[in-house]
């Protein structure tokens, strides 16, 4: 359902969708399986996935009704924090490629979420339009600067 790269290219993360979902990392020259992360009854399935810059943390979201974000440790596979996401769906989520930054962004429908897996749940904030008509994005992702695009 949903798969992510490492930027040393030496893992790749998947996500499942059932009951009690799980996701994998994988080693991407041999296949092997590395870490198994589970996910609680009624999530339901894993819509998105994203490694950290450095590659210590994995951010998901699952397709649940409050649309939960998950941050885990990528090495041993234990849960960090959990907090709802949005009452829309979301779409994306993608962590920073900024060297040292564990911020990640949420997507989805009419809304975009900034967190950081470093300073927990409270981290999150919601992208402010202005005057503009708030819009729905699919897809997000970071440069090395620190800046998000949708």
């Amino acid at each position: 359902m949903a798969l992510d790269i490492s930027n040393d290219r030496k893992k790749v993360v998947t996500g499942q969708i059932g009951r009690a979902p799980v996701m994998f990392t994988w080693d991407s020259e041999t296949g092997k399986m590395i870490t198994r992360f589970n996910l609680p009854r009624g999530s339901r399935g894993v819509n998105a996935v994203s490694f950290s810059e450095d590659g210590s943390m994995v951010a998901c979201v699952d397709l649940s009704d409050a649309h939960n974000v998950y941050v885990f440790d990528a090495k041993n596979g234990t849960l960090v924090w959990q907090a709802p996401g949005d009452t829309n769906k979301i779409f994306d989520v993608a962590f920073s490629n900024e060297p040292g930054s564990k911020a990640f962004c949420t997507v989805g429908v009419k809304h975009i979420c900034m967190w950081d897996a470093e300073q927990g749940p409270g981290s999150k904030k919601k992208g402010l339009f202005g005057s503009f008509e708030m819009t729905s994005f699919s897809c997000a992702m970071w440069d090395d600067q620190g800046r998000a695009y949708c």
